[in-house]
């Protein structure tokens, strides 16, 4: 039984891959972005890229589905999406525009996050039209509140 919880646990450790597109790391003025996301969700390929187009240095980690709910805990399940984003210690889950990011890096408020819930159509990393505003919010603990409503993408 500990062989067998062994290799589970390596194999474990092993799903932590690590495919990285850094930008110069000596401009001490880019933003480093860590993505955690599963192998099989193809949309957060299309935001890691998002991110780098507009200034971000990305590394992308595919992980399993535990490890990628075990980040995600520090929010209501509410707020869950494909994948969770670190940068200076915030955590942004889930396609939450750059032009928000930005927004936290530069006030820097009292949060652990942000999330922009589920995987709505047209937001940063997602096919389609924005069909519906972005409802994008905040948390703290358990604790959770709207922190900004986009109506449109530019």
């Amino acid at each position: 039984m500990r062989a067998v919880l062994a290799i589970l646990v390596i194999a474990g450790i092993a799903l932590i891959i690590s495919f990285t597109t850094l930008l110069p790391e000596d401009d001490a003025d880019t933003p480093k972005a860590l993505i955690y996301s599963t192998p099989s969700c193809t949309c957060c390929t299309n935001y890691a890229a998002y991110l780098q187009s507009k200034g971000f240095a990305v590394e992308l980690r595919l992980v399993d589905v535990t490890y990628l709910a075990e980040l995600m805990s520090l929010a209501s399940p509410s707020l869950w999406s494909c994948h969770v984003t670190i940068i200076n210690g915030y955590y942004f889950i889930g396609h939450v525009p750059a032009s928000v990011i930005y927004e936290v890096l530069e006030k820097k408020p009292a949060i652990d996050g942000i999330s922009l819930p589920g995987m709505p159509s047209g937001s940063p990393g997602m096919p389609g039209e924005l069909l519906t505003p972005l409802v994008i919010y905040y948390f703290k603990g358990n604790k959770y509140d709207i922190y900004i409503i986009i109506n449109s993408l530019n």
